[in-house]
């Protein structure tokens, strides 16, 4: 169920980057992302830094950290500085 939730908001997250481009759907997405981390009720701190990064990869790659939250379910997400990797897991 958490695994389906995060897979419809980062695919949602995506749609919106396609359809608006990269600077706008970063933008527009911010309110939709939000609603979703609201009902989470994930850490302030990671919803903070989704919310005001200018970087999608690194958006999606911390989305099922703050989402799992949801049901309890643990989310890791290792992000590279170098932008170029990023290694989630669920466990």
């Amino acid at each position: 169920k958490t695994k389906d939730l995060i897979e419809l908001v980062q695919k949602h997250y995506q749609d919106m980057l396609s359809f608006y481009g990269e600077a706008l759907g970063i933008r527009v997405a911010r309110k939709h992302l939000g609603w979703y981390m609201d009902e989470a009720n994930g850490p302030a701190a990671l919803r903070r830094e989704i919310l005001t990064s200018q970087n999608p990869k690194h958006v999606l790659c911390n989305l099922p950290e703050a989402l799992a939250q949801r049901e309890g379910v643990w989310a890791r997400c290792r992000w590279e500085q170098s932008g170029l990797l990023c290694q989630c897991r669920f466990w």
